[in-house]
């Protein structure tokens, strides 16, 4: 009779599990389609069923985060953290959450945290740039987490971008071209890096490289007026003024009336 029991209670706890380790893949499902209130609803159904389970918590929270609910999101990472203490990627989408709350110290601290336990993070130090850069305005820490964020992923897109973005901010042109031309490289149908390196190029009077990189944002984007208005300065760059004049007309169509420096820049231009 006992050993019947024990099969019993084996089965049961089996099926349990299973029932809770479907829930969870069910759930990581909808977040990869970016179902992201199927997710949730799954998540919270498989918290009903285990309420210390520190993987439902982090992935409640990452569709919460998603959904732009991020107190909610921080509650579900802190609990995340309560049941597993060394959650890595619970601290640092806790960090990302503070961040969108503009809790930036909080955010760092989280980041600093998910550091500590997974050193090889790149997400973690990318994210803590970010936050030192938009929360402190300070470019240096920022700039030397993008670039370890960089060593630990060459593939991490948005590490280029923003490095890319202080080096042009600091008139590293060059500097500022390599990643932009990386971050092209990694997602070409991305107009930051095209419409950016256009800007580099211009600065350093490169402007047939500059024409060719507003030429492939237009492409891309074809209402994005600053880059109709920079090639057409390029162009004049180059001496082709009938060109300039053409391209000057085309970015004043699209340029908003709330942009009354390009507008009163075009109109001077256009004499």
């Amino acid at each position: 009779m006992k050993q019947i029991i024990l099969i019993i209670l084996t089965l049961s706890i089996c099926q349990f599990s299973f029932a809770q380790s479907d829930l969870l893949q069910t759930g990581k499902q909808h977040l990869k389609k970016r179902e992201f209130k199927q997710a949730l609803i799954t998540f919270q159904k498989l918290l009903d069923s285990d309420k210390s389970n520190p993987k439902a918590y982090f992935y409640l929270g990452l569709s919460q985060y998603n959904l732009k609910k991020y107190k909610k999101a921080l509650n579900s990472f802190s609990y995340a953290i309560r049941y597993d203490s060394g959650y890595s990627k619970a601290y640092r989408n806790r960090g990302a959450a503070y961040a969108n709350l503009r809790q930036y110290q909080n955010a760092v601290d989280d980041y600093n945290s998910a550091i500590k336990i997974d050193s090889s993070d790149a997400d973690a130090y990318y994210r803590r740039g970010h936050a030192y850069k938009n929360g402190f305005k300070d470019i240096f820490k920022a700039l030397a987490d993008y670039t370890h964020a960089i060593e630990l992923d060459s593939t991490h897109l948005y590490a280029y971008v923003n490095r890319g973005n202080i080096f042009l901010q600091k008139s590293n042109y060059r500097s500022a071209i390599s990643d932009y031309t990386h971050a092209h490289i990694l997602n070409p149908k991305l107009v930051h890096p095209l419409y950016s390196r256009g800007t580099a190029y211009l600065k350093l009077g490169e402007y047939q490289n500059a024409v060719d990189d507003f030429d492939a944002t237009i492409a891309l984007s074809n209402e994005n007026y600053l880059a109709h208005y920079y090639k057409a300065i390029a162009l004049l760059g180059m001496g082709e003024k009938i060109k300039a004049k053409e391209t000057f007309r085309t970015a004043l169509q699209y340029t908003p009336q709330s942009d009354t420096d390009i507008i009163n820049s075009i109109k001077k231009y256009l004499k």
